[in-house]
C-alpha cells in the first residue's frame, strides 16, 4: 500500500523550512519526477574522527550555535534524522544503506516503502539504530556497494521511470576516499571507483549526490560564483515561475543589483551563522563590493592576485620542473631555466652574483633586480606575506593575512616542501571580509582566527616535519598570534 505524493504536504513543509516561496515550483517539479531515494552511508574508521559540527537551537530556531568536535557520524546522522522526517512528512520513499557491516545490526533501513501506518514506527527505528551503528572497519569500498545498488535498480521495472521522466536519487555520504574490499588505496581503487559510476550507472534513470564527510582541501574542489552564476541560481531559488524580472548582470549590472534588493527585500530574514543574526538571504551590498572589487583588478572571481601584486601564475613553475637547492647546485643564471628545469639560487649564489653586480658597476641594477622579482629564500618569503610593501616593516592586517596563508604553501611558495597537513587548511575567500567593519568584523576575524589555531598548534602540526616546514610553521603561528593581539586590544 502506497501514500500518493501531496503537494500540499510539500507547501507545508517548505513553509515550515521558511525556504523562499517562488523555490516552490522546482522543488516540487524534482519531487514529482522522483521516484526514490537510496542513501548510501560510509559507516567506517574515518567517520569516527571528531572534525564534524552540529548545529544546536532554540526552539524557534531564531538563534542557532554551531558544536564543534562531534565525530562525522555524528554530523551524518543529524542529516540523516531531518532527511528521514521530511521523508516521513512528504511521503519520499527511501533506504539507507550502510556501507560496511555493523555487528547483528541490519545494513538496510527503509520508510515510506510499506503502509502508511509503518511510518511512525520506520522513522524511529532508524533515528535510534543511527546512534547505534560501528564504525570500526578502515575499508570504504564504494564500488563494490555502488554496484549492488545499480544491480537492484536494474531489477526494477525502469521503463516506466524513464516514459515518465522520472529517477531514482542515489545520495552518497563519504569522507571521500575510496578503497577496495581490503582497505587498500591507489589507482585501482579509484579507477574502479568511477567505473562504477561511469559504467554501472550508464542508462538508468539515477541522479547522483555525493555528501563529503570532510573540509579537507585535497577532496573538495570550490569554486567562488560568477555573476551570471549568481543569477541564475537566484532565478531558480527566488523567482521560479513567479514571472518576475532579474536583469542580466553582464548587460545591466546596475539594473540587476537593484532587481536582486528588490527581490532579497521580500524573503523573511534567516539566521545566519557566521554573524550570529538573522540577516537577508544575501547580503547585497557585499557582492556589489566584490564585483567592483574584481572589475578593478580586471580578474575573474576565479583567479587570485599573490600578495604583492603578480598573479601567482607568473611565476610558479611547473612541480615537475622544480629541483631544490638543498639538492642541487645552482649554475650561473640561477633562479631561471635551463635545459627546461627551474634552477633556484643558494644563499651562496645570490651573494656571488651581488659582488658581480657590484663589481661590474652594476649597483643599481642589482636593487632594481632585487625589488623586482620575487622572494629568494624563506625567509623573505614569510616577511613579504606578513609585511607590507615596498618597504616590508609594517604588519599586514589580520584579515589580510588570513586570506593570503595559502600563498605560504607549496607549490606557491617554493622553499617549503609539500606535506599532507597543508592540505587540511581550507582556504578563506579573498572576499570574505569585504563589506565588514566594527563589532561584526571582529566577531568574523575571531572565528578565523580559532581556525588557524587549529591547524597551526605546536601540539596539532606533525612531527615529521622538515626544518623548513617546521620554520614556516613556527613563523605562521607567531606571527597570526602577534596580529591578532595587535587586532583585538
Amino acid at each position: 500500500m502506497s501514500k500518493p505524493k501531496s503537494d500540499s504536504a510539500l507547501q507545508s513543509y517548505i513553509d515550515f523550512l521558511g525556504l523562499p516561496k517562488g523555490s516552490f515550483p522546482a522543488i516540487a517539479e524534482v519531487y514529482a519526477q522522483m521516484n526514490s531515494r537510496i542513501w548510501l552511508l560510509e559507516n567506517g574508521y574515518n567517520m569516527g574522527k571528531s572534525d564534524a559540527h552540529l548545529p544546536k537551537s532554540d526552539p524557534e530556531f531564531r538563534v542557532i550555535h554551531k558544536i564543534d568536535g562531534v565525530t562525522r557520524w555524528d554530523e551524518l546522522s543529524s542529516c540523516v534524522e531531518f532527511h528521514v522526517k521530511m521523508a516521513s512528512r512528504c511521503w519520499i520513499p527511501t533506504q539507507f544503506r550502510l556501507l560496511n557491516d555493523s555487528g547483528d545490526m541490519p545494513r538496510l533501513f527503509t520508510i515510506c516503502m510499506h503502509s502508511p501506518d509503518e511510518v511512525k514506527r520506520e522513522r524511529e527505528y532508524i533515528i535510534d539504530s543511527m546512534k547505534d551503528v560501528r564504525l570500526e572497519e578502515k575499508a570504504n569500498p564504494l564500488a563494490r556497494e555502488i554496484r549492488k545498488i545499480m544491480q537492484f535498480i536494474s531489477s526494477q521495472e525502469i521503463n516506466p521511470l524513464k516514459k515518465n521522466n522520472a529517477f531514482v536519487g542515489l545520495t552518497i555520504c563519504t569522507h571521500g576516499v575510496p578503497t577496495d574490499g581490503n582497505g587498500e588505496t591507489g589507482k585501482q581503487s579509484r579507477r574502479d571507483f568511477l567505473e562504477s559510476l561511469v559504467g554501472d550507472v550508464k542508462n538508468l534513470p539515477v541522479r547522483i549526490v555525493f555528501r563529503l564527510t570532510t573540509d579537507t582541501e585535497k577532496v573538495l574542489d570550490e569554486k567562488p560564483f560568477s555573476l551570471e552564476e549568481v543569477r541564475e541560481f537566484c532565478v531558480e531559488f527566488f523567482l521560479s515561475k513567479r514571472g518576475l524580472a532579474l536583469r542580466n548582470p553582464d548587460v545591466d549590472i546596475k539594473g540587476f543589483f537593484e532587481d536582486l534588493q528588490d527581490i532579497v527585500e521580500q524573503e523573511q530574514l534567516v539566521f545566519n551563522p557566521l554573524k550570529n543574526k538573522l540577516t537577508p538571504w544575501i547580503d547585497v551590498d557585499k557582492l556589489r563590493l566584490i564585483a567592483k572589487r574584481n572589475k578593478s583588478l580586471n580578474k575573474s572571481p576565479f583567479r587570485r592576485s599573490t600578495h604583492d601584486g603578480y598573479e601567482s601564475s607568473n611565476r610558479k613553475p611547473s612541480r615537475g620542473n622544480i629541483k631544490h637547492s638543498a639538492s642541487v647546485r645552482a649554475p650561473p643564471g640561477a633562479g631561471k631555466n635551463v635545459n627546461g628545469v627551474h634552477y633556484f639560487q643558494t644563499a651562496d649564489d645570490r651573494k656571488a652574483n651581488y659582488a658581480r653586480s657590484v663589481s661590474d658597476d652594476g649597483q643599481n641594477w642589482s636593487k632594481l633586480r632585487k625589488a623586482t622579482l620575487g622572494p629568494q629564500d624563506l625567509e623573505e618569503t614569510i616577511k613579504r606575506w606578513s609585511r607590507e610593501a615596498p618597504g616590508y616593516t609594517k604588519m599586514k592586517p589580520l584579515e589580510d593575512l588570513l586570506v593570503s596563508v595559502p600563498e605560504l604553501f607549496p607549490p606557491t611558495n617554493l622553499f617549503v616542501e609539500s606535506h599532507e597537513h597543508f592540505f587540511k587548511w581550507k582556504a578563506f575567500s579573498y572576499d570574505a571580509f569585504i563589506g565588514e567593519s566594527g563589532d561584526e568584523l571582529k566577531a568574523l576575524l575571531k572565528r578565523a582566527s580559532r581556525k588557524s589555531k587549529l591547524f597551526l598548534h605546536p601540539d596539532k602540526i606533525p612531527t615529521d616535519l622538515t626544518p623548513c616546514q617546521e620554520t614556516l610553521f613556527k613563523s605562521m603561528w607567531e606571527i597570526l598570534q602577534e596580529s591578532e593581539a595587535n587586532t583585538f586590544v
